[in-house]
């Protein structure tokens, strides 16, 4: 059974049942009395109880009364207690201290069908390492018009530190079969397991199902109280009718801050939720979903400290509940986890981190993060080919990959925060993406052509931005760029890039400052100076090596090499040309309209030649 990564291990003084059930010491105190149908051992350990049906006992439990001591009750048959009274069919909650029940187990096939409590272990000074096993069935039709956590008859209660198994053919039913046409729309209190203290286990094989009320209520008032209560679902947990949440541990709307229990929920592989999931408030909550597990409810955490975990090592999975109240959001595993409604309520102090696999925010809501980390191996993917999913972070720390993925809706995304770290960025999507903060990160900066990241063909090519109009906005020059979309520099002052730019895709000047490529640009797409300078070389000797026969120059192409250097490419546009580098550049025109660029020709430094059949405009004029 998993447990945070951990094993039961049993004593030495254990050892298993046929059900699997560790039964360990413990002796009979006095003489117990103890319904028809049921026999003790000789021993006096294990009392065994095939069938009874009958009423029982207002003041004390059907089986387990004041000064009963048992390691183990069996159950093989059926009980039927009748009658509508406050006591427990097993259990105890007398002040008598000798009295002990160790382990109840319910065999495969048998049933408890009572109005009251059916289990119930509480109270007394041995209340506490208990196991409860249930292979069978068992049904309470009690019911209290109190809120969820409130005291009344639960199916199952008990104190700290026990542990319940549900078996695979085992069920739990709380609020069936009772009449509730005088309180139509009320809420019941008799929830399902009732958890009072911590540091409880439950592991469901098989059903929980409640009708108008919690399934498990932590209700954190009994002996431990503060220690972490854990669950892990393979089954299924219901709350049927028009009841509240399936899972609720101390919600502040209802037991305010009287409760101090941690809850620790694992909705495992096959595993299936039917309701909500309301965690109290200020807690160190955790609640973990495995790939191929359903919630078809909404999560509530409880506040900052509470921490949401999807995981699973292969395949892919979709979240679509609402996800509010949690501070910390963490993708583990190698397998892909989408989260397609809105992340609501959230810290504004949110830690993301994606150790594993591929984790997408593809909600309504822009999540604001102030540490967002991807490590090797991990992948953090905003969007998924539509207009939402967004995630703003003052400092992204990408190890991994970050991408992003959306459909243009004619206003661009900005990321404004800051991305560091040694990992590659993708711009996957048809919308524009701004990268407007101080970037730092090293890996490969990606932008996709009409072939996705997938290898689906898109209505149009991916596009990049680096600034929006300001001073701000970068990319490491450690990072090369290979642009198979548009790429679109938007700064007002001075910027130099000069890793090698790749890639079949264009490139757009349009800020009003100067872009500087001083790097290795073969890329085969048209270059475009739509404002500002478009400068090539800083003095040096590199040369660009550009591949598309085209510049479109509607500001000012120079040209700073400090070697020869050759433009065979046509230059249109009303924009102007400056050679200012110590060099020679020659203009090669293998086309009488090659060269047709209106602005002026300036020479500030070097030479500027013409070669071939090309010739300047009569509109530029040139000035040396």
């Amino acid at each position: 059974m998993r447990n945070g990564g951990k094993f039961f291990v049993l004593k030495s003084s254990c050892f298993l049942t046929t059900f699997l059930i560790p039964l360990c010491g413990g002796e009979l105190a006095r003489a117990a009395t103890y319904p028809a149908g049921c026999t003790l051992n000789s021993t006096g350990q294990t009392l065994t109880c095939s069938s009874y049906t009958g009423a029982g006992n207002s003041s004390s439990p059907l089986i387990g009364g004041v000064g009963d001591t048992y390691t183990s009750v069996n159950l093989t048959g059926t009980l039927a207690v009748t009658s509508n009274n406050a006591s427990s069919v097993i259990g105890y909650g007398g002040a008598d201290s000798s009295e002990s029940i160790n382990n109840v187990t319910l065999a495969e096939g048998s049933v408890i069908n009572t109005t009251g409590t059916a289990i119930s272990l509480n109270s007394g000074t041995v209340a506490e390492n208990n196991l409860i096993t249930i292979n069978g069935t068992i049904t309470s039709t009690e019911l209290s018009t109190n809120n969820p956590g409130g005291t009344g008859s639960d199916t199952i209660q008990f104190d700290s530190d026990t542990t319940v198994v549900i078996g695979k053919n085992g069920a739990i039913y709380s609020g069936f079969n009772a009449d509730k046409s005088a309180n139509a729309g009320a809420v019941f209190n008799a929830e399902a397991l009732n958890p009072r203290g911590g540091g409880n286990i439950i592991i469901n094989y098989g059903l929980i199902e409640t009708n108008r009320s919690a399934a498990i209520w932590f209700q954190g008032t009994g002996a431990n109280a503060s220690a972490t209560n854990t669950i892990e679902n393979y089954g299924t947990i219901t709350a049927g009718g028009d009841g509240s949440a399936d899972i609720t541990g101390s919600s502040p709307v209802i037991l305010g801050n009287s409760a101090s229990s941690v809850v620790d929920f694992t909705n495992e592989t096959g595993g299936v939720i039917n309701g909500n999931i309301t965690l109290g408030t200020n807690k160190a909550n955790i609640v973990t979903l495995y790939n191929g597990s359903t919630i078809n409810g909404n999560l509530q955490g409880g506040g900052d400290a509470a921490s949401l975990i999807l995981t699973g090592d292969s395949g892919g999975d979709t979240l679509q509940s609402t996800v509010q109240e949690f501070g910390t959001l963490t993708k583990t595993g190698d397998g892909t986890w989408i989260i397609s409604n809105p992340l609501s309520n959230l810290s504004n102090n949110l830690i993301t981190s994606v150790d594993g696999g591929t984790l997408v925010l593809d909600g309504t809501t822009t999540v604001k993060a102030t540490s967002v980390n991807i490590n090797q191996g991990g992948t953090l993917q905003l969007g998924n080919g539509g207009t939402t999913g967004f995630l703003d972070g003052d400092i992204i720390t990408n190890n991994g990959t970050l991408v992003f993925d959306h459909s243009s809706t004619g206003t661009p995304l900005n990321l404004t925060g800051d991305i560091t770290g040694s990992g590659n960025l993708v711009q996957d999507g048809t919308d524009t993406m701004i990268l407007s903060g101080s970037n730092t990160y090293t890996g490969t900066t990606t932008i996709t052509g009409t072939k996705a990241l997938d290898g689906s063909i898109k209505s149009a090519p991916a596009t990049l931005q680096i600034g929006d109009g300001g001073t701000t906005g970068s990319i490491s020059n450690s990072s090369s760029i290979v642009n198979d979309g548009h790429l679109y520099f938007d700064r007002s002052d001075t910027y130099t890039v000069s890793q090698s730019i790749s890639g079949n895709g264009d490139l757009h000047q349009i800020g009003l400052g100067t872009l500087i490529l001083t790097g290795d640009s073969n890329y085969g797409g048209i270059t475009y100076i739509d404002a500002g300078t478009l400068q090539l070389g800083n003095g040096n000797s590199q040369q660009n090596t550009f591949r598309n026969p085209t510049i479109v120059d509607n500001g000012i192409l120079s040209i700073d090499y400090s070697s020869n250097f050759a433009i065979s490419q046509a230059i249109f546009g009303s924009g102007g040309l400056t050679q200012m580098g110590t060099g020679t550049t020659t203009i090669n025109g293998s086309n009488t309209d090659q060269i047709t660029y209106t602005g002026a020709t300036t020479i500030s430094d070097g030479r500027l030649a013409l070669s071939g059949v090309g010739s300047l405009a009569q509109s530029s004029g040139v000035h040396d």
